[in-house]
């Protein structure tokens, strides 16, 4: 059967940010139609009208072919198509682009990869109660809001303007929320969870209840959860804000791309050696990096890289599922990337002593990144501080780092920002005393992109794309 391929009647707009897959679901609605149906219709599934599995690359990337009859089909540009994927974050954020195996030869289309990289999380997406409520217009009091692009990287961890953390499981049946993992592994992730299912709000969870094969959770997840939501403090505000900017139009392309992989690098390292640096995070921060890292060990023994979710993988590229973790990892990296390189090479020289070898295993792609990516002046202090320096004969105490000078307190925990190279000093102070050793506000990539200011140059740029 051939798949129509004239205008939808009764179509919707995507709204900015919107994800295909919360796209299909608001439509499904609005016509009475179960998404994988509405995948179907779009051109993104077989020819057959039966076709509900849509697979989990299509959150990467669209072929120009089926993104200009996807176009056609809901009235709207090919480019407005391709906002629906991350393919246009590629040039931004490292981990879509080696999702998508760029750079590729020249006219050669981009090929998603089967199992995602760290920091994109593939088989669920996090999310605002407040934004899949709706903004209360009258569309979205029909429909719901979207389910935002962003919410399926692992560096969104807040909603700034809801003044939040984002959400990572359902409270309903407490699995992952828009779980999108059908059956075993691998090549069993999918757009869209029970994608034949029809009749669900788009902002109901689609997960199988645990324990009960067949039996849909259908927990409204825009509704407040019995317990109350955990506020958002500022310095986190600011981060989140900061991070957010980087994927805004006033900031360039391979600033974005430099902040991002100094930031994957770091914080590496952070959980690779954890707790060491735990004194600069709250106490729930720090157990929810402790819950992430018991998980991590307790998988280990029988874990297979190439078998299971890379979003729930055991190397220590892996930011916590949780957003309070995720949140704690990020700031602890953002405030070593805030320092001097002389200063963040003595804090690396610190945790040196508690870094498992190079070649353990649990490092997954770090090394690999950190020469790739990663700029060069931060390249340079890590391999300085860390990849030459010899490992002690027995292992260090467990427990904070013994520091030259106070680093945390509650008016200066997670303040600092990532850094660019420092090519001019001038108009960026800082703030705290020039003691070595001592966390303070350095001049930076995110602080130069709120400003829209652009630096002279860098000390490394990502590849041509």
């Amino acid at each position: 059967m051939a798949v129509p391929d004239h205008r939808m009647a009764r179509c919707l707009v995507p709204l900015p940010d919107e994800s295909l897959p919360g796209f299909a679901l608001r439509l499904g609605d609005r016509l009475h139609l179960p998404p994988g149906h509405i995948l179907w219709r779009l051109g993104l599934l077989g020819a057959q009208a039966t076709a509900t599995l849509a697979p989990s690359g299509r959150l990467f990337f669209i072929d120009p072919v089926k993104r200009e009859r996807l176009a056609r089909i809901i009235g709207t540009t090919p480019q407005s198509v391709d906002q629906l994927t991350l393919h246009p974050l590629a040039s931004r954020f490292p981990p879509v682009a080696h999702a998508l195996s760029l750079p590729r030869p020249a006219g050669e289309l981009p090929k998603p990869r089967q199992i995602a990289p760290p920091w994109i999380l593939s088989s669920f997406s996090r999310y605002c109660p407040h934004c899949l409520a709706g903004d209360g217009s009258a569309i979205q009091q029909r429909h719901g809001g979207p389910w935002l692009r962003r919410w399926r990287l692992a560096t969104s961890f807040a909603c700034v303007k809801h003044r939040v953390f984002l959400e990572h499981q359902c409270p309903g049946c407490h699995r992952p929320s828009g779980l999108t993992l059908n059956g075993s592994w691998p090549g069993s992730l999918l757009l869209i969870g029970n994608p034949g299912l029809e009749g669900l709000h788009p902002a109901a969870c689609r997960g199988n209840e645990a324990g009960r094969p067949g039996v849909i959770c259908g927990h409204r997840l825009d509704q407040p959860a019995n317990a109350p939501m955990r506020p958002l403090p500022q310095n986190l505000a600011d981060l989140q804000s900061r991070l957010d900017h980087l994927f805004d139009e006033e900031t360039a392309p391979e600033d974005a791309f430099a902040a991002f992989a100094d930031l994957q690098t770091i914080t590496a390292v952070v959980l690779a050696t954890w707790p060491a640096m735990a004194d600069m995070v709250t106490a729930d921060q720090k157990a929810a990096v402790d819950e992430h890292l018991a998980a991590q060990e307790k998988r280990l023994p029988g874990f297979v890289a190439q078998s299971a979710p890379r979003d729930d993988g055991v190397f220590w590229t892996y930011l916590p599922r949780s957003s309070i973790g995720a949140a704690a990892v990020l700031s602890v990296a953002d405030q070593l990337l805030g320092l001097p390189d002389g200063e963040l090479g003595q804090e690396l020289g610190r945790l040196a002593p508690r870094c498992p070898e190079r070649d353990n295993k649990r490092w997954g792609a770090t090394w690999k990144l950190l020469d790739k990516d990663t700029t060069l002046a931060r390249r340079a202090v890590v391999q300085q501080s860390l990849r030459k320096r010899a490992r002690p004969r027995t292992p260090p105490k467990p427990g904070p780092v013994a520091r030259s000078s106070p680093r945390s307190s509650p008016s200066r925990s997670n303040t600092a920002m990532v850094s660019l190279p420092r090519t001019s000093p001038r108009n960026y102070p800082t703030s705290g005393s020039g003691s070595s050793g001592r966390m303070r506000t350095a001049r930076s990539r995110l602080t130069r992109a709120g400003s829209g200011a652009r630096p002279r140059s860098c000390s490394s740029r990502p590849p041509k794309r």
